[in-house]
């Protein structure tokens, strides 16, 4: 039976596809019921994907970008790869790298290049803490990524997002030990040549908030409930 609800999800599934730029249901009346024609504009396809500037292996951008030939030419899509791109390098030790898209979007193309500037590879050297009162640096580290590979030299990899999520997870450490005010901050220095950080988070732990008293309060059929009664829990 003909239901144009199910028309609409048909054009809704089509622009997913992400290969057509428009999509418009028409419907011709014939004696054994309608006939739906979709009128499509479709995208252009990419014929050839470019990479400028880069050192490592070609097969690990194809697979960051996760974009191929034959793909449909959406501006969209191109960006998403660009930024994915970049972020593998960010957590591959390139902190500085960036990547331009010189190619790919504009509808007349039929060709994506992007071009790539890696910047230096970077390490992390060691990470201090300043402020802390209540746990050593040592169990800070244990709450980090960010931090020295083994002997210096495997892994270890600076990445400007896991630095940020460092600084989440030292205030969520505190929050748990009841220090709700615990402000976490960082500080970032490079030795001359760029390929070593040295990252010092400064602490201000602040007060540390304490049960005061517990109340149970509502309860009828149990009277008395007490931090000792198996109820109370």
């Amino acid at each position: 039976p003909f239901d144009p609800r199910l028309v609409e999800d048909d054009v809704r599934a089509l622009h997913r596809s992400g290969r057509f730029i428009d999509i418009k249901p028409k419907y011709q009346r014939v004696p054994d019921g309608i006939v739906v024609i979709f009128q499509v504009v479709e995208r252009p396809i990419i014929r050839k994907i470019t990479y400028v500037g880069y050192k490592i292996n070609r097969a690990k951008l194809e697979k960051a970008s996760e974009l191929k030939v034959g793909d449909a030419l959406d501006p969209h899509m191109i960006e998403d790869a660009r930024r994915r791109i970049e972020e593998y390098y960010h957590e591959h030790g390139h902190a500085k790298a960036s990547v331009t898209v010189v190619e790919g979007t504009q509808i007349k193309d039929r060709e994506v290049v992007f071009l790539i500037n890696e910047g230096a590879k970077q390490r992390v050297w060691w990470t201090h803490f300043k402020g802390n009162e209540v746990a050593s640096a040592a169990r800070l580290r244990t709450q980090i990524q960010s931090k020295p590979g083994i002997f210096w030299f495997l892994g270890g990899y600076v990445d400007p997002k896991k630095i940020n999520e460092d600084l989440d997870g030292l205030t969520a450490y505190y929050r748990r030990l009841g220090y709700f005010q615990a402000k976490v901050g960082r500080q970032l220095e490079y030795d001359e040549d760029y390929g070593w950080l040295t990252i010092t988070y400064v602490i201000n732990e602040g007060i540390r908030y304490q049960v005061r008293n517990v109340s149970v309060v509502g309860n009828e059929k149990f009277q008395g409930l007490t931090e000792a009664d198996p109820l109370a829990a």
